[in-house]
């Protein structure tokens, strides 16, 4: 599996959790990656792996369940994965209903080749639309830990 070492390297070097820990989170990348899609059913099922998908299945919910995250650790690698130097900037937000709850996240992504790749984002307490504050805020979230010299345009 060399897309595995490699990708676990790459992890390991900002991600500093255990070494469980990060086996986990790669396999679940790379299991996410194959099956191109977000579902955890679905990307059990996606690697030549050694235990059941029911079990990695659930591995994954236990890890999802009580793994901390970094956010400003996640948005250092994504943004050093891609060798990024310069880069435009596009705010979006998206609205789901789970019951009878809203998730309301509004994201500050780099735009990179045709597609917006999720940089930072923050949720919102309520249902609809983002206000100028918000987005403010997402954007200095962004300056403060890459620096608005990174910037070409938003």
């Amino acid at each position: 599996m060399t897309h595995f070492n490699e990708l676990h390297l790459i992890l390991n070097k900002y991600l500093k959790w255990n070494k469980s820990h990060a086996k986990c989170f790669t396999l679940i990348m790379l299991a996410l990656i194959v099956k191109q899609t977000c579902n955890l059913s679905s990307a059990s099922k996606a690697l030549p792996i050694k235990c059941l998908p029911q079990s990695f299945y659930r591995r994954m919910q236990r890890f999802f369940a009580g793994q901390y995250f970094d956010y400003r650790q996640i948005s250092q690698l994504i943004f050093n994965m891609f060798s990024f130097d310069k880069v435009q900037l596009t705010l979006d937000r998206t609205n789901w209903k789970w019951g009878k709850r809203n998730i309301n996240i509004l994201m500050l992504a780099i735009v990179y080749r045709g597609i917006a790749i999720p940089i930072v984002w923050t949720l919102l307490n309520k249902r609809g639309n983002s206000d100028t504050k918000e987005r403010i805020a997402l954007i200095q979230r962004f300056i403060s830990i890459f620096g608005k010299d990174r910037i070409v345009n938003v």
